[in-house]
C-alpha cells in the first residue's frame, strides 16, 4: 500500500507543477531584440602625408553587398561624416575631381 501511495503523491505533485506552469508557457511572449543603434562615419581627406586637407573630395561609402549608402563632398578642411548607418562593414572610397 505505501508503494502505491508514493506512486500516487509523485504523480498527483507532477500534475501540480505541470498545471501551474502550463499557464505560463501559454502566455510567454517571444523576447523581441531592440532596433541596433545606428553608427556613424567620420573622417578627414589629407594627402598620404597628412599635411594637407583637401577640401572638396568625393566621399562614396558603400556596404558589404556593394550598395552605396551615401555620396557626398567634404567640407573646406577635408572633414565628412555620415550619420545614421546600421552596423556592419563599409568600404570609403575618396576622390578628387
Amino acid at each position: 500500500m505505501s508503494r502505491f501511495r508514493t506512486i500516487r503523491r509523485s504523480c498527483l505533485l507532477l500534475g501540480l507543477a505541470l498545471g501551474v506552469a502550463s499557464p505560463r508557457a501559454a502566455f510567454a511572449q517571444p523576447r523581441v531584440q531592440a532596433p541596433a543603434a545606428a553608427g556613424a562615419i567620420e573622417g578627414m581627406v589629407s594627402t598620404q602625408r597628412g599635411t594637407i586637407a583637401l577640401g572638396a573630395a568625393t566621399v562614396v561609402v558603400r556596404d558589404a553587398s556593394g550598395v552605396e549608402r551615401a555620396n557626398l563632398l567634404s567640407d573646406g578642411d577635408g572633414r565628412f561624416a555620415i550619420q545614421g548607418l546600421p552596423p556592419g562593414k563599409y568600404d570609403v572610397t575618396v576622390a578628387l575631381e
